[in-house]
């Protein structure tokens, strides 16, 4: 990807608001949500019009898409309350994974908006780009890149979400748009999503790199 801010805070981006046992209301309130961001909080500026940020849908498709924010905010919207965990860090296996939450996601139907591209009969997965770039465990990337079966879609509730908790997205949790995927890790819900790949095969990962294409 070539369209990508600079990194306000570059490199890995933790934050545990709240230890599990303190969870207590059923919708977990914006600021007791956890933060994990791999690469770090891109330079996005949340503050004005941010209407115009673009999502596009390329690949094994009929037509490619290329919708702005404004143009989902049009769409029906769809509101999915369901866990939001994070997987844990990859390279210490052991240690306890302690960020976790309840919260209420609206959003865009992705599915909705895949049958009107027309997927190929050949696509397998989704490939989900975010914006953010960096390192993180000796992997550089030039974007966060995230695969889905193609076939979660059919049981329903994927979207483009804008609104948490009623909410605008804060950037350290996305903003202005990321993927939600209930029943998956947080690190499946790509933040600041820029372009969804429909795809035949999982996303490549070479040495000392992750290349999409």
């Amino acid at each position: 990807m070539t369209d990508r801010p600079a990194m306000r805070h570059a490199g890995l981006a933790i934050k545990f608001p709240r230890r599990p046992h303190e969870l207590a209301e059923a919708t977990t309130p914006i600021d007791g949500i956890f933060t994990l961001a791999h690469y770090g909080i891109p330079d996005i500026d949340t503050s004005g019009a941010i209407g115009d940020w673009t999502v596009e849908i390329d690949g094994m498709v009929r037509q490619s898409l290329r919708l702005t924010l404004d143009d989902l905010l049009r769409r029906p919207k769809q509101t999915v309350v369901s866990v939001h965990e994070c997987a844990g860090n990859p390279f210490k296996p052991k240690q306890a994974t302690r960020g976790v939450a309840n919260v209420s996601w609206s959003g865009v139907d992705l599915k909705e908006i895949l049958d009107e591209a027309g997927v190929d009969p050949g696509a397998r997965f989704i490939w989900s780009f975010g914006v953010d770039h960096g390192e993180f465990g000796n992997i550089q990337s030039d974007c966060y890149l995230k695969d889905l079966p193609l076939e979660r879609l059919a049981v329903g509730g994927v979207i483009l979400a804008y609104q948490m908790n009623g909410e605008p997205l804060t950037l350290e949790h996305g903003a202005p748009l990321r993927l939600f995927v209930p029943g998956y890790y947080g690190t499946n819900c790509v933040k600041w999503l820029r372009r969804i790949t429909l795809a035949g095969r999982l996303v490549l990962f070479r040495r000392g790199a992750i290349r999409a294409l």
